[in-house]
């Protein structure tokens, strides 16, 4: 799991303690730290720039020499061979001893020079998008436009690469396995919490709603309270949940007239910064958010839902469906998958299907957000050996009560970045036992705990208000009745984990600090221990007739039914009948004593 220190310290809206400081907090209170990266380091040399010449080469037809502004005050020549290179366009430039970032991480990076190009001197490079490792596309240099940058950036001649788009950034990855029963840590906002309250941050300041849709803000609105839908038309789509308690909620919706293309610049360095590769804006944000909040989601192309219908049920005997790795499986009965009319287009919170992806033809879109039972998919993934990050998640048991707040982020910022606009009603098929769950926006039962059981099992002499801060500092709800002395606690929503009293007692120990609790051995008696009688007895006589040439025979305690038929007739059981018996595979009866015919 890769976290961002940039985003971590927008979402807690306050300065953190250094990279070295945060990997010793992560490591003793939340998951070890596998890996720390330098983003800046990739990236420390490249800078906008504007081309305010372009010429053809002299003495290449491919080839181009530019004039750019680099911010010094005077204008330097590149030799460019992109086919997009033109005058009055902005651009990201390699000076002379950079290394491109592709390259970074090879045994040999490669380093730029000031060097002639055909008889043509050029000056570093103007670099494609693979170039920079922040996407495939090398026809052409990247081309940055207003509406690439983040809010409140600015476009401007010699402004670093990085600090524009967050790429001046350190990336912690934290081992997978500290956070299996913790989905939530599997989002940005999830480990923002954690640390928020380890940190002592009381609750974030909530943004302004118009800032609802800048990913940089601090813990956002929509996420918090339940979303409600408006009602539209224009596509026809109907949404069903044949597999019961296996999907606890399917939400879908239609959007329609959407264009996809390229995700924008920041979108796109904000991607690859957490390990995630841009493939068009559509897929993009639903990635996007998947890092953000932990919850997966899902787009199909509308057009090709046969049927305009989306269904979760599990996969017929023999069915086969082609996935978006470009393989056929052949699936198991007890496989969720979603399907439309004509049969399976993806296997449930794992994988889609080829048939149904978005390509740059894509006019119309469904997005399906879900949760599927976390030990179905998991069955499901070792039985096909299907691995992704969306399993990865849904493994772990996300909550569902999210469901709609991803949802409405979805239809917001693809229809922003893709225009469109809602051509259905939100569908949402709740399971019944969740219902009420969802009206409390509350997932997990009220516990109630006294503090001095927590304190008893942590060897502290906490107060019951430093208990409840603690446990508030990550959106607890905590209150005592007057006159009592135990606390009930309610998890917040995404908190999945939280099931009896002793969780309580691991987070307040994991809040306070486990480094800072007690070290003393607990006290135990050295006394002896009483002789069993019965024991020496047995003992003793299993002694004596191993003395008198006896030998210990141990006999099945269950039986086959024809051995109990024979036992019921005969006192003495034929030793071939014994033989018989052992070789059975089915022992249903429990058979009699035979010590006195061993004797």
């Amino acid at each position: 799991m890769k976290v961002s220190v940039q985003i971590l310290q927008q979402f807690i809206g306050k300065a953190l303690p250094s990279v070295d400081e945060l990997v010793d907090i992560i490591n003793r209170q939340l998951g070890g730290v596998e890996n720390v990266s330098d983003l800046a380091a990739i990236y420390k040399d490249a800078k906008i720039v504007k081309i305010v010449e372009c010429e053809k080469h002299p003495n290449a037809d491919r080839l181009n020499v530019c004039k750019i502004d680099a911010g010094t005050g005077e204008l330097i020549q590149v030799v460019c061979g992109a086919p997009n290179a033109r005058a009055d366009m902005w651009a990201v430039w390699l000076p002379p001893a950079s290394v491109v970032p592709a390259t970074y991480a090879d045994a040999e990076p490669f380093v730029l020079d000031a060097r002639e190009l055909r008889g043509v001197m050029s000056h570093g490079m103007l670099a494609a998008g693979d170039e920079l490792a922040i996407n495939a596309d090398h026809d052409g240099i990247v081309e940055v436009t207003l509406e690439d940058l983040p809010q409140n950036a600015e476009l401007r001649a010699g402004i670093e690469f990085a600090q524009t788009f967050g790429l001046d950034d350190t990336v912690i990855e934290i081992e997978n396995k500290m956070f299996t029963h913790r989905p939530d840590c599997f989002g940005q906002l999830g480990v923002a919490i954690e640390l928020a309250g380890i940190l002592g941050e009381r609750e974030p300041t909530l943004i302004d709603h118009e800032d609802v849709y800048n990913h940089r803000a601090k813990l956002p609105e929509w996420y918090w309270g339940a979303k409600s839908f408006t009602r539209a038309t224009g596509l026809p789509l109907e949404v069903r949940n044949e597999a019961g308690s296996k999907v606890p909620r399917l939400m879908a919706v239609a959007l329609k007239d959407v264009t996809i293309a390229p995700s924008p610049l920041w979108l796109q360095c904000a991607l690859v910064a957490l390990g995630s590769k841009p493939i068009n804006n559509v897929v993009d944000i639903t990635n996007y958010l998947m890092l953000m909040t932990a919850q997966p989601s899902h787009a199909y192309d509308y057009d090709k839902l046969r049927g305009a219908t989306l269904t979760a049920r599990l996969a017929s005997d023999g069915e086969k469906v082609e996935l978006l790795n470009g393989k056929t499986y052949e699936l198991h009965v007890d496989d969720v998958v979603m399907a439309d009319e004509g049969g399976a287009i993806g296997v449930a919170g794992i994988m889609g299907g080829a048939n149904s992806d978005i390509t740059h033809e894509t006019k119309n879109i469904v997005l399906e957000v879900a949760t599927f039972d976390m030990y179905g998919v998991r069955k499901t993934s070792m039985r096909h050996g299907l691995f992704t990050d969306a399993l990865t998640r849904f493994n772990k048991g996300q909550s569902p009560l999210q469901n709609d707040r991803v949802m409405g982020q979805l239809i917001a910022l693809i229809t922003q970045m893709a225009g469109g606009s809602q051509a259905s009603d939100v569908a949402d098929i709740v399971d019944p036992a969740l219902d009420q769950a969802r009206a409390d926006s509350s997932f997990r039962a009220e516990l109630k705990v006294e503090p001095d059981f927590i304190n008893t099992r942590l060897g502290l002499t906490l107060s019951g208000a430093q208990i409840e801060q603690l446990l508030r500092n990550v959106w607890f709800a905590c209150y005592a009745e007057k006159g009592e002395s135990a606390i009930s606690f309610t998890a917040p929503f995404w908190r999945t984990d939280i099931e009896i009293p002793e969780d309580i007692v691991e987070e307040v120990g994991r809040l306070y600090g486990l480094d800072k609790l007690p070290r003393e051995l607990p006290q135990k008696s050295i006394s002896p221990t009483v002789k069993n009688v019965s024991i020496e007895a047995k003992q003793h006589i299993r002694e004596a007739l191993s003395r008198a040439g006896g030998n210990e025979v141990l006999t099945y305690s269950f039986v086959h039914h024809d051995v109990e038929r024979i036992e019921s007739r005969s006192a003495v059981l034929p030793i071939e009948r014994l033989a018989q018996s052992a070789r059975q595979s089915t022992y249903e009866h429990q058979g009699r004593s035979r010590c006195v015919h061993a004797v």
